[in-house]
């Protein structure tokens, strides 16, 4: 159940990042050929929409206090869900005008892009209150949560300088959030299975391993292939998937956070 939390959570973000670049008319497509970059993009913002319709009335669970938080939950995962919604419905006026009408209409354009954005925050002020998850309850995710977004958003809509400037960006915001959240899960003893021991214990060092893999493959490697090799489509492939491999690491790390938080 985790994992299909958490390529819903990282492909609804890729979504969203994917209309925020279309809404700036990045790239400068028409007709049916903005169809390729529109069609992916709302698709997976409808998954998104319906999975947390259905999260909303099934919220997730990460421990037994939450039973007594459900109702606030429920108010944040709503309006995680109106943004979403906007967003998607925004973005859907927006692919139909470009693809059929055959210009961009730049108001709405950059309506879609505002609230693509904002229902990433969203998404991301919604984990920052979600109760005994300590690790989560950090200012960084509402940096982290967009800036991740629309670095995906900009590989995928070929946005390679705005793509390099955010992914070397999210390497520092990122390494930001670990230091923030394990100080404060160390302060609070709130992760009991990682911080029974000193920091030098195996599962400590284990843990930071799976991070610097996941850093790798998000940032580090496309960097470099976009920095330091001549741009090929098999090459911006190559980069994309292990972007998309290293968000899937980096956010089942997060959402198991919530497995170790006790009372």
């Amino acid at each position: 159940m985790m994992i299909l939390h958490v390529l819903l959570s990282v492909f609804t973000g890729l979504g969203l990042g994917i209309l925020f670049f279309l809404g700036l008319n990045l790239p400068e497509v028409l007709d049916r050929e903005a169809l390729v970059f529109y069609v992916p993009a709302l698709v997976l913002t409808s998954i998104g929409l319906i999975a947390g319709i259905i999260q909303k009335r099934y919220p997730p669970k990460p421990s037994k206090t939450l039973e007594a938080s459900s109702a606030r939950i429920r108010y944040w995962i709503s309006r995680d869900n109106t943004y979403l919604f906007l967003a998607t419905f925004s973005g859907f006026v927006v692919a139909a005008t470009k693809a059929y009408l055959g210009y961009h209409p730049v108001i709405l354009g950059y309506l879609n892009s505002s609230l693509s954005l904002i229902a990433v925050l969203t998404m991301s002020l919604t984990y920052t209150r979600w109760p005994n998850v300590p690790r989560w309850n950090t200012p960084v995710l509402v940096i982290l949560f967009p800036l991740a977004a629309v670095a995906g958003g900009g590989l995928l809509t070929a946005q390679l300088i705005p793509a390099v400037l955010l992914l070397a960006g999210l390497i520092f915001v990122q390494l930001t959030a670990w230091l923030w959240e394990d100080a404060k899960a160390r302060r609070k003893a709130a992760i009991q299975h990682l911080y029974a021991a000193s920091f030098g214990t195996p599962k400590v060092w284990e843990r930071w391993a799976l991070r610097g893999v996941g850093l790798m493959l998000t940032c580090i490697l496309p960097l470099l292939g976009l920095w330091f090799v001549e741009i090929h489509p098999i090459q911006i492939s190559a980069v994309i998937i292990s972007h998309l491999l290293g968000m899937i690491l980096i956010r089942t790390l997060f959402l198991e956070d919530a497995a170790y938080s006790k009372r």
